[in-house]
């Protein structure tokens, strides 16, 4: 019914929190009564207007579909819930990462002030060794924030 919306999640927190926003909306912008409304007088409305109705109100909810979606994909990562620490954790991982593929990077000063903001001085000096176990450092916390959820 609604294609181009979905929300691609595996946590039932996000799954909550979207139906409990839509429905928020729905309910503040009457849909749910209008469309019941055009339901009980569609004896009187013409076939054509009826259509042009519900598709308006078609377009509308999908709107707010989507509205809710984007509050709930503000945080990318579908397992691991947000705090502070976490999305530091995650910030520390990608620049490792970037790092360990020093073939694929594009711009190295956006990756060193990304580096520095995150409290990593002397970024291109690291050895492969030492991003490894700063890697998997990473992986460990993400780990950590995957099974005690997050904790400010």
């Amino acid at each position: 019914m609604y294609p181009h919306c979905h929300l691609t999640t595996m946590s039932p927190q996000t799954v909550q929190t979207y139906n409990r926003i839509l429905t928020t909306i729905l309910q503040s912008h009457w849909c749910l009564e209008r469309l019941h409304n055009i339901y009980s007088l569609s004896i009187n409305f013409p076939t054509l207007n009826l259509l042009h109705t519900l598709n308006a109100i078609n377009q509308e909810v999908s709107n707010y579909m989507r509205h809710a979606e984007n509050n709930c994909h503000k945080i990318k990562n579908r397992v691991i819930p947000y705090s502070p620490k976490a999305a530091i954790g995650l910030h520390l991982w990608q620049i490792y990462y970037q790092l360990l593929q020093q073939d694929r990077i594009r711009n190295g000063g956006n990756l060193h002030c990304f580096a520095w903001r995150c409290g990593i001085t002397d970024l291109f000096l690291l050895s492969k060794d030492e991003i490894l176990q700063s890697i998997s450092v990473c992986d460990q916390r993400c780990q950590y924030f995957r099974i005690h959820g997050a904790q400010n």
